[in-house]
Parts: C-alpha cells; structure tokens; sequence
C-alpha cells in the first residue's frame, strides 16, 4: 500500500514537472513572439522616418 503511494506520489511530480516545464515553454515563447513583434515594429518605424526623412531631403 505505502509503494503505491510513493509510486503515485512520484507520478504525480512527473506529471507537475512536466506541466510546469509547458507552461514556462509557453511562456517563453509568447514572450519571444512578443519581443520580436516589437522589435520589427520599432524597425519599421525606423524605416518609415528615414523614408520620411529621404522624402524631405529630395524636396
């Protein structure tokens, strides 16, 4: 009885590290998604004002 409760015991923390080890890969990726996604807005805004920038200077 007291083995199946170990044995339970350690699935169960198989089980929560592997549902923790989800979750801190979820969150690592949202968190590069949303880091990329910045930094290509920031890129692009940066682009537009050297255009803008171009622009003025040509006129």
């Amino acid at each position: 009885m007291l083995q199946l409760i170990v044995l339970l015991m350690q699935h169960d923390q198989q089980q929560m590290n592997a549902l923790l080890l989800l979750v801190v890969h979820h969150v690592l990726m949202l968190y590069v998604n949303v880091h990329v996604h910045v930094h290509l807005m920031l890129y692009d805004v940066q682009i537009m004002i050297l255009m803008l920038l171009i622009l003025r200077l040509q006129n």
